[in-house]
């Protein structure tokens, strides 16, 4: 399993207990907010790197694909 993959199913499982009616509020909320974290972190080590080429493309693409997922809903 790539670092991607098994990034994103750590956070898929977090969001699995903030979302179960059956989990307390606390346990929700205490998941929730390591989402939050985990967000914030990876934002500020994003400002932290450099910007390479071809990038600002390539997240032009993310949005467009992200923007046509929400259309299609």
């Amino acid at each position: 399993m790539s670092d991607y993959e098994t990034i994103k199913d750590a956070i898929l499982k977090l969001a699995a207990v903030v979302n179960n009616p059956y989990n307390d509020g606390f346990l929700q909320f205490e998941s929730k907010k390591d989402i939050w974290r985990l967000k914030y972190w990876i934002d500020f080590k994003l400002k932290q790197m450099p910007e390479f080429s071809g990038e600002r493309d390539w997240l032009e693409e993310l949005e467009k694909s992200k923007v046509w997922e929400i259309l299609k809903e």
